[in-house]
């Protein structure tokens, strides 16, 4: 895998209407969280308001919120078969209207709080509805990060 140095990203970058472009090539994010933490992600999308992707054990989606992340690298990983880069317009909640409920979710809250582990049955309306009768609904913008496992 390599990375992009920032000298590259200003050598790939053009300024045109207040944004940068990244190199065509990049198929993985290295993700630092605030807790010092990193998290590789491979089949990376970024929105409004998310990173998320598939994590690297293949096995879980990761949903991380950016305002709460504290770096990003943009990486190139050398085999063919990864997805690039992708942006997309949707909000985490329609993002995770397209997996299939019920579905274990663990959740980090934007407090700093403990991460919870819940059962997911769906989402509606800004609000992960669960099956745990202690915390039935919880509000998708309390939440820092996402983690489904993909079944």
């Amino acid at each position: 895998m390599k990375p992009i140095t920032i000298l590259e990203l200003h050598k790939y970058s053009g300024y045109a209407s207040g944004l940068y472009f990244l190199p065509s090539t990049v198929n993985t994010l290295r993700v630092q969280l605030p807790d010092g933490s990193t998290r590789e992600i491979i089949h990376p999308k970024l929105s409004r308001d998310f990173v998320s992707g598939i994590l690297e054990d293949s096995k879980t989606n990761g949903y991380f919120r950016r305002s709460s992340i504290r770096s990003v690298e943009f990486l190139t990983d050398d085999r063919n078969d990864l997805p690039e880069l992708s942006f997309t317009r949707k909000a985490v909640g329609e993002q995770l209207l397209e997996l299939e409920m019920p579905a274990r979710f663990r959740i980090s809250y934007r407090d700093g709080g403990a991460t919870q582990k819940v059962v997911v049955v769906g989402i509606y309306r800004g609000f992960l509805v669960t099956d745990y009768y202690l915390n039935p609904a919880i509000p998708l913008a309390a939440l820092s990060s996402i983690e489904v496992e993909c079944v």
